[in-house]
C-alpha cells in the first residue's frame, strides 16, 4: 500500500542515452517500507489521489553513483559517520556510494567487511557498497581472499593511495582479481621515488619551498597498471587522473582494447596549482593540483570520453588535521555535496560539455562500470534527482552537511544544485 504519492509536473526528464528530454511528468509513490517507486512516466498524468509538485525549470535525472569516497571508517568516525556522510551524499544527489577499504581496521577480511556492511545498513541514508583491500593491512605483502570478500558484497578491490606492491606481487594480485571476476581500482603514484607532497613540482612548489611531485610519478604508475591489465585481462579503473601524460596513456590503451576505465575528481577540472597560492592548505589534495595545461587536458578528456566518469574522492578531515600550513597539513577535500555543482559550474556553464554528458559522467558510466542500474522506468525503484542548472549558492559551513568542513570550494559561488532527491535504500 502506498504511503505517499507525488506527481512531479513541468520538469524536463533527461535521457542521457538518447541525448534528449523525455516526458515531462512523473508519478512516484512511497510504500510502507519507505521505498520510492516510479509508478508512471508520461507527458500528462491525471490522478486526483496524488499530490502535485510543480518542478518548472527543473530537470529529472537518475540519482548519481560514486565509485570512490571515504566515511565511517572504524576509528575515524570523528571525521565522518555513515549518517553524516550519506546525508551529504543525498543532498548532493547520490543514491549509491562505493567506500574505500582504509581505516584503523582495513577491509581485508570477511569479518571486517561484514561489520562495515552492517554499520552502513543501520545508519546510512543511501545505498553503500564497499571496496575491499588488495593486500592485508594495505601493506603490500599478503594477498586478500578476493572470492570470499566478493561473496560478502565487496564490489571492487583497491589498496588506494597506499598501494606499495612490488611489480611481481601486483601482477599476481591482478590475476587473482581477474579470477574473481572483479574490478581493480588503481590510484597511481610511484612510491620508490616520492613520498606524498601536496604540491605539483614546478614553479609553485619552488615558491612555497616544498619538494613537489611531478606528473611523471602519476603517468609512470599508470603505464605499469595498463601493461599488467593488458597481460592479465584484469578489469582496471584508474582513479584521480590529473595529468595530460596519464590521459594520453589511457587513450592509447583504450584504442588497443585494454579493459580500462578512468575517473577524475572536481578539483582537477576546477583548479590549477596556481590556486594553491590563494587557498593554501585548503587546496592540498592528492594527487596535487596540476598546471593549467593539465586542467585543460582533463576537461578535454571528460568531453571526449577518455575519462569515463567523475568521482567525489570525498575525504573528510578534522580541522586540526587539515590545519593552515600546506607543508604540514593532511591532503583531501570533502566533495559529495558539491561534485555535481562543481561539474555544472566548471564544465557545463562554460560549454565544455552539455547536461547529457554530465549525467553520463555522474550516473551512466559509473552504473556501467559497477553493474548498478537504476534507470528511470515505470514500475522500478525510484532513485531520482530534481536538479537546477541555474540556481547559485555560496559554499558555507551552514550549507555543508558533512561532519568535516575541509572543502576546497569553501566560500566560492557555485551554479547548479540538487533541489530534492527520491532515494530507495536497497541491500
Amino acid at each position: 500500500m502506498a504511503k505517499q504519492r507525488f506527481i512531479i509536473k513541468n520538469a524536463h526528464i533527461i535521457n542521457a542515452a538518447k541525448r534528449s528530454y523525455d516526458a515531462s511528468e512523473l508519478l512516484v509513490t512511497m510504500h510502507e517500507d519507505n521505498s520510492w517507486y516510479i509508478e508512471q512516466i508520461s507527458d500528462t498524468i491525471v490522478d486526483v489521489t496524488a499530490r502535485s509538485v510543480n518542478a518548472s525549470g527543473l530537470y529529472i535525472t537518475p540519482a548519481f553513483i560514486d565509485i570512490w569516497s571515504h566515511m565511517g571508517e572504524i576509528g575515524f568516525d570523528y571525521r565522518e559517520t555513515y549518517s553524516t556522510g550519506t546525508n551529504a551524499a543525498v543532498c548532493g544527489g547520490y543514491s549509491h556510494l562505493v567506500l574505500a577499504p582504509d581505516g584503523k581496521k582495513v577491509i581485508d577480511s570477511p569479518s571486517i567487511l561484514e561489520r562495515r556492511v552492517n554499520d552502513a545498513k543501520r545508519t546510512g541514508k543511501c545505498n553503500i557498497s564497499f571496496c575491499a583491500a588488495v593486500t592485508k593491512g594495505l601493506a603490500g605483502r599478503e594477498l586478500c581472499d578476493y572470492s570470499a570478500l566478493k561473496k560478502l558484497g565487496a564490489v571492487t578491490f583497491s589498496d588506494g593511495k597506499y598501494e606499495s606492491m612490488p611489480d611481481a606481487f601486483l601482477y599476481e594480485a591482478m590475476l587473482g582479481i581477474k579470477k574473481a571476476d572483479s574490478l581493480l581500482i588503481a590510484h597511481p603514484r610511484y612510491h620508490n621515488c616520492y613520498n606524498s607532497p601536496s604540491v605539483n613540482r614546478g614553479r609553485i612548489s619552488k615558491i612555497l619551498g616544498v619538494e613537489g611531485i611531478p606528473c611523471s610519478a602519476e603517468s609512470l604508475d599508470v603505464a605499469r597498471y595498463l601493461l599488467y591489465a593488458a597481460e592479465t585481462g584484469c578489469r582496471l579503473h584508474i582513479c584521480g587522473i590529473s595529468c595530460e601524460a596519464s590521459i594520453e596513456l589511457i587513450a592509447q590503451a583504450k584504442r588497443k582494447g585494454i579493459a580500462v576505465t578512468a575517473s577524475t575528481s572536481p578539483q582537477y577540472f576546477s583548479f590549477s596549482d596556481d590556486d594553491i597560492l590563494f587557498y593554501g592548505a585548503r587546496a592540498a589534495v592528492w594527487p596535487p593540483l596540476r598546471t593549467r595545461n593539465d586542467v585543460s587536458a582533463v576537461i578535454d578528456a571528460l568531453s571526449d570520453g577518455t575519462i569515463d566518469c567523475i568521482v567525489s574522492d570525498h575525504t573528510p578531515l578534522a580541522k586540526e588535521e587539515k590545519g593552515n600550513v600546506i607543508k604540514d597539513c593532511t591532503d583531501g577535500t570533502i566533495s559529495l555535496q558539491t561534485t555535481f555543482s562543481a561539474a555544472n559550474t566548471y564544465l557545463v556553464t562554460p560549454g565544455h560539455i552539455d547536461v547529457f554528458r554530465l549525467i553520463d559522467l555522474m550516473y551512466t558510466s559509473p552504473s556501467r562500470i559497477l553493474g548498478i542500474n537504476h534507470d528511470l522506468k515505470e514500475s522500478s525503484e525510484a532513485n531520482i534527482n530534481l536538479i537546477s542548472l541555474d540556481r547559485e549558492f555560496i559554499v558555507t559551513n551552514n550549507y555543508l552537511k558533512s561532519r568535516s568542513s575541509n572543502s576546497i570550494f569553501m566560500g566560492l559561488n557555485l551554479r547548479g544544485c540538487v533541489d530534492s532527491s527520491y532515494i530507495t535504500i536497497t541491500y
